[in-house]
């Protein structure tokens, strides 16, 4: 049985004071692999290591190998925007964990009063315009799951949602395990999002290739096209945000001929926001706003104007009589 006094044998301060230093020292190790060219940095790694098993001449020596080992890398610019795109993603956890009073760190763990609770002040996106209006201000680390019948429109949505969040918030990865690098994906990200360089795409297929990936990276929000074909579990999705928290999760889920979601339940009771398309429209309901509905198609575009018929432009005259209309004097129903 839970004893509450037991909580105040945590000692909150000295785990929060932890997380700090940890971050404040990953920072600095990404910053060194930018300021110091891989040569010096092997260098420095194999001398300390000869030195302190072998001696001082032998750290020389350590050194020496070092160097020529790290010269034979080379550190591309997109190596470096990744490393610069982590230490940013750092930076915005360690200033969020220095806002907070070391002396009441653990007011989210264990126990906490009703007043305590309701004023308490969470991490959340600060959206606008139309994503404010259809989904408020989400928390960080927030699960969204968007489904709808194939050519609903949802991963068109989600293109345009990932594009808002790249340019206003941060790293996105774009898992299009359906699509991978195809030509359709090529005309939705050149049609619904741009060339933006917070903007990643990849072609995981299975979770363990994303688990890896995202354990080697830091990505604000990750994007999951779809959660059916990379045959991800409820208990697999726990898995992920439990290993990143700070990471918010777009999920996408292929649906039945009757429009409803395919898998387990599992998968709704875990979202924090649910989203379903329908013929280019999309329905919100969530967490952190009352229901809402929002257009994927801007009103009077291409996708939403008449359709240009098969057979226009044809020459419609029809036999030596009549109004050259095959149906007329027929009672057609639609």
């Amino acid at each position: 049985m839970l004893d509450p006094n037991d909580l105040q044998d945590i000692d909150h301060e000295a785990i929060h004071r932890a997380r700090i230093d940890k971050l404040r020292q990953e920072i600095r190790a990404l910053s060194a692999q930018i300021a110091f060219a891989p040569s010096i940095r092997s260098a420095v790694g194999f001398g300390s290591i000869a030195a302190h098993y072998f001696g001082p001449f032998a750290g020389i020596a350590g050194a020496v190998v070092g160097y020529k080992i790290g010269g034979r890398v080379k550190m591309t610019e997109l190596d470096k925007r990744i490393i610069i795109n982590k230490i940013n993603v750092k930076r915005e956890q360690l200033a969020r964990l220095e806002k907070v009073d070391p002396a009441n760190a653990g007011e989210i763990d264990g126990i906490m009063s009703a007043a305590d609770l309701a004023n308490h002040q969470y991490d959340a996106f600060d959206f606008t315009g139309k994503w404010l209006r259809f989904m408020g201000k989400p928390a960080v680390g927030f699960h969204a799951m968007v489904f709808g019948i194939p050519k609903s429109g949802k991963s068109i949505l989600c293109t345009q949602f990932a594009r808002y969040l790249a340019g206003s918030f941060g790293t996105v990865l774009y898992v299009a395990a359906e699509e991978g690098f195809s030509m359709t994906l090529q005309k939705k990200v050149k049609e619904f999002a741009d060339q933006n360089e917070n903007l990643y795409y990849a072609n995981f297929r299975e979770y363990d290739a994303l688990k890896t990936a995202l354990a080697n990276n830091n990505f604000r929000f990750v994007f999951l096209d779809s959660v059916n074909f990379m045959k991800i579990t409820p208990e697999q999705m726990r898995e992920i945000k439990q290993l990143n928290p700070e990471t918010a999760f777009i999920t996408v889920q292929q649906a039945t001929k009757d429009g409803k979601f395919r898998g387990s339940q599992e998968y709704a009771h875990d979202a924090d926001i649910i989203i379903n398309v329908e013929a280019g429209i999309a329905h919100q309901q969530g967490r952190f706003c009352e229901p809402t509905v929002m257009r994927v198609f801007p009103k009077g575009s291409q996708h939403q104007a008449e359709p240009e018929f098969a057979d226009e432009g044809e020459d419609e005259s029809a036999g030596e009589s009549g109004s050259g209309n095959e149906y007329d004097g027929m009672n057609m129903e639609f």
